[in-house]
């Protein structure tokens, strides 16, 4: 498996990516890939603003109010998956995207901590977390059917946290930054994916 490749040779690994390969100005191909690739960097680092902001709010007031369990869990394993499948695809960009996990492990701990998780959420947790274990072990095309189902659960799972504070005509302790930030993500996703 190609997912092993990673902790055996990053060097290897990297000079065997996708955007390694094809960076360039040359051609429309290479400016493509580069200019999308740059695009993702920039998407990445403004989630993760919004991560930590949401992060910062979440133990700073020592409250999950209205914060969308379901949307943080299943991002959370969703960002696994990019990680995963990254490596196995030698997309970068997908392993710098899916790199995010470690941004929402804080989260889910606070989410859990201050108690916002029900029964059938950590049973999610767990149904999810072993998904994500066994991609690494399937063969390329059953893994990439993991990989969209995960980015299609996060799509709809995207529509709870908004969706809570429209009920409650308050946004509790949800961060309006990682609302917007996604919004802007996802909208470069479904750009990138249709080039």
């Amino acid at each position: 498996m190609e997912f092993w490749n990673l902790f055996t040779s990053t060097e290897t690994f990297l000079v065997n990516t996708q955007e390694f390969k094809g960076w360039g100005w040359e051609n429309d191909e290479q400016r493509s890939l580069t200019i999308s690739f740059l695009g993702i960097c920039f998407f990445t680092a403004l989630g993760a603003y919004g991560q930590y902001k949401q992060n910062k709010k979440i133990w700073t007031e020592k409250s999950g109010e209205l914060v969308s369990v379901t949307w943080n869990n299943v991002f959370t394993f969703a960002f696994a998956s990019f990680f995963v499948y990254g490596i196995e695809t030698y997309n970068l960009a997908c392993v710098i995207h899916g790199s995010r996990i470690l941004l929402y492990i804080p989260i889910l701990i606070g989410l859990y901590k201050f108690d916002c998780f029900t029964k059938k959420q950590l049973v999610l947790s767990g149904l999810m977390f072993t998904i994500v274990i066994i991609m690494v072990f399937l063969p390329k095309d059953v893994m990439t059917i993991v990989f969209i189902g995960f980015i299609l659960a996060g799509i709809v799972a995207a529509i709870d946290q908004p969706l809570k504070i429209y009920m409650k005509k308050k946004r509790g302790k949800g961060s309006l930054e990682l609302i917007g930030t996604y919004t802007f993500s996802t909208t470069f996703w479904v750009v990138y994916t249709m080039l």
